[in-house]
């Protein structure tokens, strides 16, 4: 066996022990064809979301993609708002579509925001409404209607942060309301 192959065979070992391996039962046809599908859709090879998009478009049909797609549309968002979603956070596409549904109507139709927060930030899309998004929330609306927090913040951008930076930051850093902060945030497993 010859020194290229050689290190091909290591690097797919090593994919694998990453857990990539559904791309390797693929035909070369297969793989052409989503790779294909994806610089359609604006991939480019260089970015370092183009790996995951191929995942991603992997697992799904094109039937359930295009389901998906026509979700997003009826939320109001263009064919091109969803595919520079899909190559911000391809992930956002692997959930379910229920799951999809409950966070565009908990983002657009209950917090009201923007359709461009989303589109700028798909990765919300992928957070946990209820062990994520929902209490953190609670907390986001309790400090800005006390105008507890002196600087300018998105929600979106307190969905980003680890629990443990999340906690720092938007709880125990405010003393005498702390406790009360981390009831809202841990209140509904409290509850449950």
């Amino acid at each position: 066996m010859d020194t290229e192959k050689s290190g091909l065979l290591r690097s797919i070992e090593y994919l694998k022990s990453c857990g990539i391996v559904g791309l390797f039962c693929f035909k070369e046809l297969k793989i052409r064809h989503l790779v294909s599908r994806l610089l359609d859709m604006g991939f480019s090879t260089n970015s370092r979301m183009f790996v995951y998009g191929l995942v991603v478009l992997s697992c799904l049909n094109e039937e359930t993609f295009g389901r998906k797609l026509e979700l997003f549309r009826s939320y109001g968002f263009s064919k091109e708002e969803v595919l520079q979603m899909f190559r911000k956070a391809p992930c956002i596409l692997k959930a379910s579509e229920e799951r999809l549904q409950l966070g565009l109507e908990f983002f657009l139709k209950v917090i009201e925001c923007e359709k461009s927060v989303l589109v700028r930030t798909p990765i919300c899309l992928a957070c946990s409404i209820e062990n994520r998004v929902i209490p953190r929330y609670r907390v986001f609306q309790i400090i800005m209607s006390r105008g507890m927090f002196k600087e300018d913040f998105s929600f979106s951008s307190t969905l980003l942060l680890s629990e443990g930076n999340f906690l720092q930051k938007f709880v125990l850093s405010f003393g005498d309301d702390a406790e009360e902060l981390l009831l809202s945030y841990k209140g509904h497993k409290l509850g449950s």
